[in-house]
């Protein structure tokens, strides 16, 4: 094996997308687990590009090429640890990138106040970006209306509703969450009505997509509705804290599909407990719930039967990195790092990088049960700050 400082070795950094190359010459790990050879004309750097390019990246972690023959071996692993010298080969492997660790002023800005102007806002609840922008979408639940904020503006447009509390198309009673599909079309849970209302671009006149304006747990009805979610199928996601369960909604459909949650409370990871406002993969599906009743936040692949969780213990709360008490809203930023609203304290905002169960303690005072969150593209926060009345916002520094 080579000593772990040998004079042989030479680290050569080619920097490649969110990953780097590095290079060990004089050095070969063995060949015998992989029947992947390919012959190059001149250089190694044929074999790098077809090795770690963007339609083979997921099949090689290393390689070796040999000079004395011009072939190179290709493993689906990084076999650094078990290298031999070998004057007539060069290892190849992939380094991921050091882990970006953004830090915020933990100051917060205020962009409404409490009242019902157009820049106030009444126990607001759901925030939602879209991708690619930066403007923010308010569900302004005791005002009964949507808003729009765009970047660095000081009021904002009123979207939908703010004609006082009712049924009609034009009218919310107490209006829990918003998002947009890839069409800019806007949805609402107008959770005391019991009913998912889309506005279509442009429009200020709503129409029903799900629910009857009844409370239920069959059929086109709803129970307490606290999340929602669209994807780029325009199916959309709502769930419902008193019934345990996300349900999917097919478009045009007429009842909704449960894709998460027996509908019994609980921790096993076929159940919910209380689930809040989750986030939902546009792409894939994935939903990611927080469960406030659980303390923990649990991953639902599309047609799975349980739940993986990815934040918290579920069924124990706490106020330490790996534990949550009552979280209320996770999402995600653009390096899909995870954002959960908890309700330690006054509550807390909480990150974890991709595939770590340890938070990274962000805003940890002076809030007062914060419940939604979003993030821009420049990683502003955004946090619906619900006991005050307001929304924050904290700006990145590095």
């Amino acid at each position: 094996m080579l000593p772990p400082f040998s004079s042989l070795l030479i680290l050569l950094i080619i920097a490649k997308s969110t990953q780097h190359i590095a290079r060990i010459e004089y050095a070969g790990a063995p060949s015998t687990n992989s029947t992947d050879i390919m012959s190059y004309e001149s250089t190694c750097l044929e074999c790098v590009c077809y090795a770690f390019s963007s339609s083979n990246s997921s099949n090689y972690r290393s390689f070796n090429c040999y000079t004395n023959d011009k072939t190179c071996v290709f493993f689906a692993d990084d076999l650094s640890s078990m290298l031999q010298i070998d004057l007539n080969s060069n290892f190849f492997f992939t380094k991921a990138e050091p882990m970006y660790i953004p830090i915020w002023n933990t100051t917060g800005i205020n962009v409404t106040t409490a009242g019902s102007a157009l820049n106030q806002t009444n126990h607001p609840y759901g925030l939602f970006i879209p991708a690619n922008s930066d403007s923010l979408y308010i569900a302004d639940s005791d005002n009964d209306r949507i808003l729009k904020w765009l970047p660095g503006a000081t009021s904002g447009i009123l979207l939908a509703g703010g004609q006082g509390k009712g049924w009609n198309t034009t009218q919310f009673n107490s209006p829990r969450e918003v998002c947009l599909d890839r069409d800019e079309n806007l949805y609402v849970a107008d959770s005391g009505n019991y009913r998912i209302q889309r506005f279509d671009y442009g429009s200020f006149i709503s129409q029903s997509i799900a629910g009857n304006g009844s409370y239920n747990a069959i059929g086109n009805s709803f129970g307490n509705i606290l999340g929602l979610g669209v994807d780029l199928y325009y199916n959309v996601y709502v769930s419902e804290y008193n019934l345990a369960r996300v349900t999917k909604w097919i478009r045009n459909g007429t009842s909704g599909i449960r894709v998460a949650g027996d509908g019994t409370q609980g921790n096993t990871p076929s159940q919910l407990n209380v689930p809040t406002a989750f986030y939902t993969d546009p792409i894939t599906g994935t939903l990611y719930i927080p469960n406030q009743g659980g303390h923990c936040v649990t991953k639902w692949l599309p047609g799975s039967s349980y739940g993986i969780t990815v934040a918290g213990v579920c069924g124990q709360s706490g106020t330490n990195e790996t534990l949550l008490t009552s979280p209320k809203c996770v999402t995600f930023d653009k390096y899909e790092y995870m954002y959960v609203v908890d309700g330690v304290g006054g509550g807390r905002i909480l990150m974890f990088l991709p595939n770590s169960l340890v938070a990274i303690p962000i805003i940890t005072n002076g809030l007062n049960n914060p419940i939604s969150i979003a993030v821009d593209t420049q990683l502003t926060i955004y946090v619906s700050d619900w006991g005050n009345n307001r929304i924050v916002k904290y700006i990145l520094l590095k």
